[in-house]
């Protein structure tokens, strides 16, 4: 009974929330709006849903146990979608990471097919750097200097 019962009021939630929206807007719209009874008066002039939605929302707001079941409900949105921006941040570090990773190793079979063995120095060096765009620049140079002094030059 207890869980029909907060079935049904996570349903009504988000119904109302719609509502709680639609009366917003008609008070935004009618700022100048006195009171609630000018609320009132304007309401039987307009469309029955909305004088409908309007009393469902007072009813509503009245409700203690309502409310808070819709403060729980914006907590848990408020957490999740914190918890959705932490996991794509995290997510975009750990792609950030693996791309360095990836280009220090091509950065490395280039060198070795170039150069031959490369010093343990140099392997070290290259996996300190945390700049994708200098991991970047170094492979390009990997390509264009004669030597392997000349490529550990640049690492300095």
């Amino acid at each position: 009974m207890v869980f029909a019962m907060a079935i049904r009021g996570f349903a009504n939630l988000v119904f109302f929330a719609a509502l709680r929206e639609m009366i917003r807007l008609v008070q935004q719209n009618y700022a100048d709006r006195k009171s609630e009874v000018d609320m009132k008066i304007l309401l039987k002039h307009t469309d029955p849903a909305l004088q409908q939605a309007y009393d469902e929302y007072t009813r509503f707001t009245q409700d203690e146990e309502l409310r808070q079941l819709e403060d729980a409900r914006q907590m848990y949105l408020h957490d999740f979608n914190t918890a959705i921006n932490h996991a794509k941040k995290e997510g975009r570090e750990e792609g950030r990471k693996e791309g360095r990773a990836i280009q220090t190793e091509s950065l490395l079979r280039i060198l070795t097919k170039r150069f031959g063995p490369v010093s343990h120095v140099i392997v070290e060096k290259l996996h300190a750097i945390n700049s994708l765009d200098r991991l970047v620049q170094l492979t390009d140079l990997s390509l264009d200097c004669a030597t392997i002094g000349e490529f550990e030059e640049s690492l300095k």
